[in-house]
C-alpha cells in the first residue's frame, strides 16, 4: 500500500471516530435535556385535556353533524368529535353513509341497549328526517324479530331517495345508491369557479348546457371541486391551449383557477422555477387543488373540495423550507439562559419566497388576547414555576388541550386574536396555535418571531404548501418552536430546533438521522 493511501485510511479511521464521538456527545446531551424537560412534564398534577368543548351547528355540514350526536348519542357534540367528523365531511374524504354508520357502530351508540322499535324509529330520524311510517316501521322491525342483523337492513336506508335528499340538504355526499329528486340551488361561486375554468383553462366562453352538466355535478355533490377542475386541466384541449404559453403564464392560471387572486412575485418565480427545473403538471396542479386556500374557497361555495387528507398543517416531513431539517427537543438548561424582557408585541415575518424578508412587521397584541393571556397564567402557572417552565407547559397543555379547527369550527374563532382562540376557545390551526405560544413566550420575556413558511410532502419534496411556526432568538442564536396538534398526524411539540442541517437531531426523546 502507498504511503498516500496509508495517510487517507488513517485520517478517514480518525475522522470517522472523531465524527461519532461529537455525535454520541451529541446524543447524549440532547438525551439528558429532554429527560430533564419530560420530568418537569410528567410532574404536572393537569396537563391532560380538559373537559371538552361543547360545540353545535344546525346548518349545512355542521348540522348534519350535530343532528347525528343529538340522534344518535342523546348529546350535545364535543369539539374534537365534531371537528373530526366536519373535517372528513367538507374535504370529501367520507360521505353521509359512512358518518352516519360512525354514529351507529360506536360504543357509545350501543351502550344504549335500544330495542328493535327504537332503533328503526331512529333510522327513520337519521335517514329521513322524519316519523316512521307504520307500513315501513312494521316491514324494518319484522326482519330484526326474524333474525336480520341491524347492519344489513342499514342499507335499505342509505340507498334511499330520501337519504340522497337528505344529505343534498346539508350539502355532503350520501354515499348511496338513491338519486336525489330535490334540484340543488347553484350559487354565484359555484357558477363562476366552472366559468373560470372553461376561461382560463381552455381560453374560450362555455356552452351553456356543458357549464349546467359541470354546475349541476358541483351542487348535487356528485363531483368535487377538484374532481371538476381535473377534467379541465388534464384534458387534451388545455394541452393544446399551453403548448405556446410562457410558464409565468401557466402558473398565472392556477392562481386565477383556485384561488381567484394573482400571485405574488415570490409565488409566481418559485412556481415557473419549479417548472422550469423539470417539474410536472400533475405535482403543480395537487399544490394548488390540495391547498388550503382552494379549499376555504370551495366552502364559502358549497363545493366538496375533494383535497388530500393531511397536506395543510400537518408535519409530513421533517424538512423546514428554510433548512431547518436538524432539530433538538427542548433544553432546559438553554431556555433557562435567555435574558427575560417582557413585552406585549411581536414580529411576524413572511419567509415563503426565497430569501426572507426582514423583521420589520411589528403586531401588538390586543387588550383580549394580553387578558387571556394573563387568565391562562392565573390559572395553570404556579408561583415557584421559572418563565420556561411556563414556556414548556404552555407548549404541551396546548399540544394536548385545542382542537383543530375545520371549515366549520373556524366560525367560532372569527374575529379572536391567537391567544384568545387558542386558550379560551381552545381551537386554531397552526397560525393560531404557534401564534398564540409566540405570544405567550414574548409575553413572558422571550424574544420570539411568528413565521409565514412552507412545508412539503416527504413523498413530493418539490410541492410546498403554506404552514406557520415561531422562533425563538436566545442569545444571538435562532431556533424554531412549534407547538403542533395531538393525535395521527403526531405529537409534534418542541423548543430549541436548531436551523442547522449539518447536525444529527433528538426529536420527542429519540435520536433521528
Amino acid at each position: 500500500m502507498s504511503l498516500l493511501k496509508r495517510f487517507l485510511s488513517l485520517f478517514l479511521v480518525v475522522f470517522l471516530t472523531v465524527n461519532a464521538f461529537a455525535f454520541n456527545v451529541f446524543a447524549s446531551k440532547a438525551n439528558d435535556e429532554y429527560k430533564q424537560m419530560r420530568e418537569f412534564i410528567d410532574s404536572l398534577p393537569y396537563i391532560t385535556a380538559e373537559d371538552p368543548i361543547l360545540v353545535s351547528s344546525d346548518t349545512g355540514v355542521g348540522g348534519f353533524v350535530t343532528r347525528l350526536y343529538r340522534l344518535a348519542l342523546e348529546r350535545e357534540p364535543d369539539s374534537a368529535g365534531y371537528s373530526d367528523w366536519c373535517s372528513r365531511l367538507e374535504g370529501g374524504m367520507s360521505d353521509g353513509a359512512t358518518v352516519a354508520n360512525g354514529f351507529l357502530n360506536s360504543p357509545e351508540f350501543i351502550s344504549r341497549g335500544l330495542s328493535n322499535e327504537d332503533y328503526v324509529s331512529i333510522l327513520y330520524s337519521i335517514f329521513f328526517d322524519r316519523e316512521p311510517d307504520p307500513e315501513g316501521f312494521e316491514y324494518w322491525v319484522s326482519q330484526l324479530n326474524n333474525g336480520q342483523s341491524r347492519d344489513s337492513i342499514i342499507s335499505g336506508f342509505i340507498n334511499s331517495t330520501e337519504w340522497a335528499n337528505t344529505c343534498l340538504s346539508y350539502g355532503i355526499l350520501s354515499g348511496g345508491t338513491g338519486t336525489a329528486t330535490i334540484i340543488p340551488p347553484i350559487s354565484d361561486g359555484i357558477t363562476n369557479f366552472v366559468t373560470s375554468l372553461y376561461e382560463e383553462c381552455l381560453g374560450r366562453e362555455g356552452d351553456e348546457s356543458g357549464i349546467n352538466d359541470w354546475c349541476l355535478k358541483l351542487a348535487s355533490q356528485r363531483a368535487t371541486g377538484k374532481d371538476v377542475a381535473f377534467g379541465f386541466f388534464f384534458s387534451s384541449e388545455f394541452a393544446s391551449n399551453i403548448e405556446d404559453m410562457d410558464d409565468y403564464d401557466i402558473v398565472s392560471i392556477f392562481y386565477e383557477v383556485f384561488l381567484d387572486r394573482t400571485a405574488s412575485y415570490s409565488e409566481l418565480t418559485y412556481w415557473v422555477g419549479y417548472l422550469r427545473w423539470g417539474g410536472d403538471i400533475s405535482n403543480l396542479f395537487s399544490g394548488f387543488a390540495d391547498s388550503q386556500e382552494f379549499f376555504e374557497k370551495c366552502c364559502a361555495n358549497g363545493i366538496i373540495c375533494g383535497r388530500e387528507v393531511g397536506i395543510h398543517d400537518s408535519i409530513i416531513t421533517d424538512d423546514f423550507v428554510r433548512f431547518a431539517n436538524s432539530k433538538c427537543v427542548a433544553s432546559m438548561p438553554l431556555m433557562e439562559s435567555a435574558t427575560l424582557n417582557p413585552h406585549n408585541y411581536y414580529y411576524l415575518m413572511d419567509a415563503r419566497g426565497s430569501v426572507p424578508v426582514p423583521r420589520n412587521t411589528r403586531i401588538n397584541l390586543t387588550a383580549r388576547d394580553i387578558a387571556a393571556l394573563s387568565n391562562f397564567a392565573n390559572s395553570h402557572f404556579q408561583s415557584d414555576w421559572t418563565a420556561a417552565q411556563k414556556a414548556v407547559y404552555t407548549l404541551y397543555w396546548i399540544n394536548r388541550n385545542v382542537t383543530y379547527a375545520t371549515n366549520a369550527l373556524n366560525g367560532v374563532v372569527s374575529g379572536m386574536g391567537y391567544a384568545q382562540s387558542i386558550f379560551e376557545a381552545r381551537i386554531g390551526q397552526c397560525d393560531r396555535y404557534n401564534g398564540a405560544m409566540v405570544e405567550m413566550l414574548c409575553w413572558l420575556g422571550y424574544e420570539a418571531t411568528l413565521v409565514q413558511g412552507q412545508r412539503h410532502k416527504s413523498n413530493q419534496p418539490d410541492v410546498r404548501f403554506q404552514h406557520f411556526w415561531g422562533e425563538i432568538t436566545i442569545d444571538n442564536f435562532t431556533y424554531v418552536m412549534e407547538t403542533g396538534n395531538y393525535g395521527e398526524d403526531g405529537n409534534w411539540a418542541y423548543f430549541c430546533v436548531q436551523y442547522l442541517p449539518s447536525l444529527k437531531y433528538v426529536k420527542n426523546g429519540v435520536v433521528v438521522g
